[in-house]
């Protein structure tokens, strides 16, 4: 059996109001075959509370791989002017995203 992993490229903007937009791609890493990529967007709501970012997916184009309805919540590490630092809930690893801030 083939095995491949699935790394996520992209975009996520939290907007004020609780607001979320996704873009980007997933890249499918295959052994013995050449990447395989697909777009990503998508959008929701998000709020903080008790120290955890949660976030409920509301639409995606790929429901097939982060359904419609999917919600989370990682628990907030740190958070600077150029990284956000968070327990990743699904792996449960420490991530650091780089922050943008669009103006």
């Amino acid at each position: 059996m083939e095995s491949k992993e699935a790394k996520l490229e992209g975009e996520t903007r939290y907007v004020p109001g609780g607001r979320m937009t996704i873009s980007g791609r997933i890249v499918f890493r295959h052994a013995l075959l050449p990447d395989e990529q697909r777009a990503i967007t998508g959008s929701g709501q998000w709020h903080v509370k008790d120290g955890y970012l949660h976030y409920t997916l509301e639409t995606s184009n790929i429901s097939d791989i982060l359904p419609n309805g999917f919600s989370s919540a990682d628990k907030i590490i740190g958070i600077t002017d150029t990284e956000f630092t968070y327990v990743d809930s699904s792996s449960g690893r420490t991530k650091v995203d780089r922050r943008l801030r669009h103006e």
